[in-house]
């Protein structure tokens, strides 16, 4: 009997070799899911985290490239910008 023009006995080897592609396929996936968004989230976290905390001087990265990176910038010029208006209200006192 034939399968997709395959006989039955290759039919196993098919599937196996197609699981496994998919298999692959999946791990690469969430290998540049992980790279592209999940890490660049956490590093940004962290250093809001920080900047919660009370340290302005901190500094956010802004990597050219990355799916987040108008975050990035938006983040890092919201933190410049309380950093000047509170360095201003301390020097008028």
């Amino acid at each position: 009997m034939l399968f997709l023009g395959l006989s039955f006995r290759y039919t196993p080897l098919v599937a196996l070799f197609l699981a496994l592609f998919f298999l692959l396929a999946f791990l690469g996936f969430r290998l540049l899911l992980r790279k592209n968004i999940t890490r660049p989230v956490e590093e940004l976290s962290a250093v809001v985290e920080r900047v919660m905390e009370g340290d302005l001087e901190e500094t956010v990265p802004v990597r050219e490239g990355e799916d987040i990176e108008a975050l990035q910038r938006v983040f890092r010029d919201f933190v410049d910008s309380s950093h000047r208006i509170i360095s201003r209200s301390l020097e008028g006192e």
